[in-house]
Order: C-alpha cells, then sequence, then structure tokens
C-alpha cells in the first residue's frame, strides 16, 4: 500500500482499498460481516463454522480474478489471519482478533524473502 501511494498517489492507494474490499464481497458469504480496521487491514467474521481452507481458497481465486485485469499497476495480495471461536463459548473479540492478527503476521512473515 505504501509504495502505491507514494509512487502513484493516494487516489490510487484507496482505489487498491476499494478494490480489496470487492475481492473480500467475492471471497466471503452474504451472511458474513466484513470491515475495515483501518490502513489496509480488514477484518472478516464468518458466521458458518466452515474449515479455514474453503474461505482461503475462495480468497486466493478473488484475489486471482482482479489481479487478471488488464492495467493492474499493484497486483493485490493478502496476508490472512484467522481465529475461531469455540461451540458454545463466547470468545472475546479483542482476544480472538489479537490471536488472527498474530497469525497475519506469520503469514506476512512467510512470505517474505529471507
Amino acid at each position: 500500500m505504501k509504495q502505491a501511494n507514494d509512487g502513484l498517489g493516494h487516489n490510487v492507494g484507496e482505489r487498491l482499498i476499494a478494490d480489496f474490499a470487492g475481492v473480500l464481497r467475492e471471497a466471503f458469504r452474504d451472511g458474513d460481516i466484513l470491515g475495515r480496521i483501518g490502513g489496509d487491514e480488514f477484518c472478516a467474521l464468518a458466521l458458518d463454522r466452515d474449515d479455514v481452507a474453503p474461505l482461503a481458497t475462495r480468497l486466493d481465486a478473488a484475489l486471482a480474478t482482479v489481479n487478471a485485469r488488464a492495467g493492474v499497476a499493484f497486483p493485490l495480495s493478502a496476508s490472512p489471519g484467522w481465529a475461531v471461536a469455540g461451540a458454545g463459548k463466547l470468545d472475546d473479540l479483542d482476544h480472538l482478533l489479537g490471536i488472527a492478527d498474530a497469525r497475519m503476521y506469520e503469514a506476512k512473515r512467510s512470505r517474505r524473502p529471507a
């Protein structure tokens, strides 16, 4: 995001944010809750207890579709982190976001070249 804002201007960065929001709408279901936490961080609350794998597959497919468009200056990518609430438990949202945030940073580190 920083590269897009610095190189092409904040209007391009805002377009990337909107494009990524569209990717999330494509990957998640109508009943799921999506929100932007800030900057280039988003949160999704999947209400169905599906395994994470189908969600990740849909996210990858939606990203590939957007990135295949002609004229993409900066391809979109994601570093997803997730947390699963226990069945029948009321987990603290801040606790779940902390788990997901730690997994997101693990994903970012694993994508970086050594």
